[in-house]
């Protein structure tokens, strides 16, 4: 049943009450419009499709996502990088507006507006990610009565090109001296080292305990829920890099070879690069780094095995080969092919 109320000259408040139901209230200009309006919800209450939107109409986005970097972030992997996304999304304009005022358009415009700020497709796409997967769970999982996902098809720009970035010159040298020169010298000057001669990603190489570690066998044993892809795997290790593990420091109670967080190590890495005078490298390019070393020499099921990849084709994503590496191996090739002739 409606009732409608006259509260001031140009305030008619709509009130509808139906057992089982919340009572809906909402006000208005017009009387006419009050009573379009109250008629339009009993009949949804009717026909059992009513959403209550009351909720979706107080609750801000940057609400949402505060209650989603509580509830779902930390049983993320990357839940640091995802919580420092969160907070720079709670600061934009549109973590004011209720959700109940979101439009698909809205996060097109967000869009346009990072790509005029020359920010990457890649970055876009996973600032817009946490958006589309945090409707996927206010809808299913909190049981808020959303439409269709904001982040809709043709949303998201395209990814960049793949990164192709290597060590050049005397940048290994340079970047090792500069990282043992700052702070926590040692253990980003290891990770750094580590991931040339492992190929091991970044949050491996940060949770890898002691425990992981057989340095009498030569090898690291990732467990899973430890890895990007859940599964675990055994990475081999060079002499080289087993003597690096021997020299380091080694607790007696274990844990963590590498006392270092995730946002530490991706400062401390600019940092060095920094003070070598090298630019535009990230910590992953090293990942690219040893991947291209090792695909010289060994097939690539071994390679993809040895990195961790589910498919070869990545071992073609991550081989980044230098016209002088190319040609050094066509020339290993034909002398081969003459001295059999």
């Amino acid at each position: 049943m409606a009732t409608i109320t006259k509260r001031g000259d140009h305030q008619f408040q709509a009130v509808v009450r139906r057992r089982g139901h919340p009572a809906q209230t909402k006000t208005f200009e017009t009387k006419r419009d009050a009573q379009a309006w109250s008629a339009e919800v009993e009949s949804k209450i009717r026909r059992g499709v009513f959403d209550d939107l009351r909720e979706i109409e107080r609750m801000t986005l940057g609400e949402a996502l505060e209650k989603y970097k509580c509830l779902v972030t930390p049983k993320k992997k990357g839940a640091e990088q995802e919580r420092y996304r969160i907070e720079k999304w709670k600061r934009h304009e549109l973590a004011f507006r209720p959700l109940a005022t979101l439009r698909t358009v809205d996060f097109v415009e967000y869009v346009a507006q990072r790509q005029d700020d020359e920010v990457s497709g890649s970055t876009i796409r996973l600032e817009l990610a946490i958006i589309r997967n945090l409707h996927n769970v206010a809808k299913v999982k909190w049981s808020l009565p959303l439409g269709s996902n904001w982040i809709a098809r043709g949303v998201l720009p395209k990814p960049g090109k793949a990164r192709a970035r290597r060590l050049v010159g005397d940048e290994e040298e340079r970047l090792l001296v500069a990282a043992e020169d700052g702070y926590n010298g040692r253990a980003l000057k290891l990770a750094i080292q580590l991931a040339i001669h492992t190929g091991m990603r970044a949050g491996e190489l940060r949770t890898m305990t002691w425990q992981n570690i057989n340095l009498m066998a030569h090898y690291i044993t990732l467990n899973s829920g430890t890895t990007k892809n859940d599964e675990g795997r055994v990475v081999p290790l060079f002499k080289v890099a087993a003597n690096l593990l021997r020299a380091h420091p080694h607790p007696i109670s274990g844990g963590v070879v590498l006392d270092i967080s995730e946002n530490s190590l991706s400062h401390l890495f600019r940092g060095a690069c920094d003070r070598a005078g090298i630019v535009d490298l990230h910590f992953h390019d090293l990942r690219h780094e040893a991947a291209s070393r090792f695909a010289r020499h060994m097939p690539a099921q071994t390679l993809a095995k040895i990195m961790g990849w589910k498919s070869i084709q990545m071992a073609m994503r991550y081989f980044n080969l230098r016209p002088e590496e190319a040609v050094e191996i066509l020339h290993e090739i034909e002398d081969k092919i003459l001295k059999v002739a």
